[in-house]
């Protein structure tokens, strides 16, 4: 719990109720929008808000599944929220009002803003692109190289990689168990126990030898995976500068995490994607090569979600190149043989849905 969002938070609250006469249970639905705000970005100051967290927050409601009218309500409800909020003392100079705006739904979107939005995410080639241009000789470039690895390979959430417990990754089994009760953040506190995919050697080859440095580090189980940076006392002992050794401190915030991948993506001479996008990125590769609705159902208890109806609407859409070459490629004169072989896979894939 955040202090000082607590103590604005009611503030606004109360204002809709006595200033504004909003009914209880309208303000119950401001509360739950603003809590969904602070658990997507784990209680961090509301005057940290910027474009990005609007346009994560978005996603983050699209990632749960939220049907079109929640999803709008609470858009809604937070642009209110931060609108108000930029009057305030202690914030007009912290939030930007233009970027309040980016909170807005698409206009006659219908479904499309609650869950068919085409997000832009890497490529699995632009995801090599950044990880091959990475260096790896000192510890916290080992470190930054298996971040990236590790979050396409997984599909894992940032906040969950953020408080990830060395104890939690099983190498010898390629699996990562994320259990609340070890103190790993996973929405809804439910246990995840994600495989992380071969999608390529060079990636599962880094995986491995960073976990092996951790092992010469001494690190023990309650130990972050990803720790912090050491920090050095520079010669005139008035300033503290990163080293190229790691600690054992666990990161305090995601903007670490999303600072490696910009440096990153600036090496790689590639945009930058923010950490949720190689989540995308990852469990669409994953769904790609899903050949029946066991393997799907696998995926999407390996990523968290419980619906099978939220990863196909949010992951298995077609971008506009890979729609028009699978229907460039299409038999127009398919022989009747071909014609019933395909619809009896077509049969057999609903049948292993209805099972699930």
């Amino acid at each position: 719990m955040n202090k000082k969002n607590e103590i604005i938070k009611h503030k606004f609250l109360d204002y809709l109720e006595n200033a504004k006469g909003f009914a209880p249970a309208s303000i119950v639905k401001y509360e739950r929008a603003i809590h969904i705000y602070e658990t997507c970005f784990n209680n961090k100051d509301f005057g940290k808000f910027n474009l990005d967290r609007a346009i994560e927050y978005k996603e983050y409601l699209v990632d749960s599944g939220y049907s079109e009218g929640s999803f709008r309500t609470y858009l809604h409800h937070i642009k209110k929220f931060f609108t108000w909020l930029s009057s305030q003392v202690g914030y007009r100079r912290k939030i930007i009002v233009d970027h309040i705006e980016y909170l807005n739904a698409s206009k006659g979107s219908n479904r499309l803003a609650a869950q068919n939005v085409m997000v832009e995410y890497p490529t699995g080639e632009e995801v090599m692109r950044i990880f091959n241009a990475l260096p790896s000789r000192t510890e916290v470039e080992l470190r930054n190289k298996c971040l990236i690895a590790l979050t396409y390979c997984t599909g894992m959430r940032d906040n969950s990689i953020r408080t990830l417990l060395f104890s939690s990754v099983n190498i010898e089994k390629m699996y990562v168990e994320q259990n609340p009760r070890k103190g790993t953040n996973v929405k809804f506190s439910k246990i995840i126990y994600s495989k992380i995919f071969p999608f390529d050697d060079k990636l599962i080859s880094i995986i491995r030898e960073y976990y092996q440095l951790l092992i010469s580090k001494q690190f023990n189980a309650l130990d972050p995976f990803f720790p912090q940076s050491k920090r050095r006392v520079e010669e005139n002992g008035l300033c503290f500068t990163e080293s190229t050794e790691i600690g054992k401190e666990r990161w305090k915030s995601l903007e670490s995490i999303r600072t490696i991948f910009k440096e990153s993506a600036k090496v790689a001479g590639t945009k930058y994607y923010y950490p949720h996008l190689f989540r995308h990125a990852g469990i669409r590769r994953m769904m790609d090569c899903a050949q029946s609705g066991i393997e799907i159902k696998a995926v999407y208890q390996s990523i968290g979600h419980e619906s099978f109806k939220t990863i196909l609407e949010s992951y298995a859409n077609l971008d506009l190149a890979k729609q028009l070459e699978i229907l460039s490629n299409m038999e127009l004169n398919p022989d009747k043989k071909q014609n019933e072989c395909l619809v009896r896979q077509a049969m057999e894939l609903i049948e292993d849905v209805k099972k699930l």
